[in-house]
């Protein structure tokens, strides 16, 4: 019994270490603005109903971009985070999200998941072509030039992890 109950103990150390690990090291990417990425172009080709360039869509001094899929988990889970803070007015920046997931399913997800947020779509190639980040969720405050204010790269549940995204996104209004 003491065997199994030492296993148990060092499986959660173990498992609360790389958690912890993890956090910072999202922390720590969230922190730098650079994220390897220190300018969008804002050249960048979207679609909805009609073509246009990213500059079209970025009207304020400072915008927070959301890139996502339906079909990520991470994308989902921080999207309903973003939505529900945006309604509890905890979030005072709104998004605008860009995906290169097909129309009709983001159509459908953002319906189901009542998202009052602006969405546009992107071509894979111009995803990698112009961001080349790697993996999504991918979320950036930028200014009305594309220079990256924050960035970070992945998703985390842990409650400090989120507050930390809500105060820094708030803090470019």
């Amino acid at each position: 019994m003491i065997i199994i109950w030492a296993i148990a103990l060092t499986g959660y150390a173990g498992y609360s270490f790389y958690n912890n690990m993890k956090i910072s090291r999202a922390m720590k990417v969230m922190n730098s603005p650079e994220l390897d990425i220190e300018k969008i172009g804002m050249g960048l080709q979207l679609k909805k109903d009609k073509d246009m360039k990213l500059k079209e869509v970025v009207k304020e001094e400072n915008t927070f971009l959301i890139f996502f899929s339906p079909s990520c988990e991470a994308c989902v889970k921080e999207l309903e985070f973003i939505n529900k803070s945006y309604k509890g007015n905890q979030l005072k920046k709104k998004p605008i999200l860009i995906t290169a997931s097909k129309k009709h399913i983001v159509d459908k997800f953002i319906e189901d998941k009542d998202i009052p947020f602006e969405y546009y779509f992107i071509t894979e190639e111009e995803l990698d072509k112009k961001i080349g980040a790697g993996s999504i969720p991918l979320s950036f405050v930028i200014d009305k030039e594309g220079n990256v204010k924050m960035g970070k790269n992945g998703w985390s549940s842990d409650k400090s992890f989120q507050e930390e995204l809500i105060e820094k996104v708030n803090s470019f209004n």
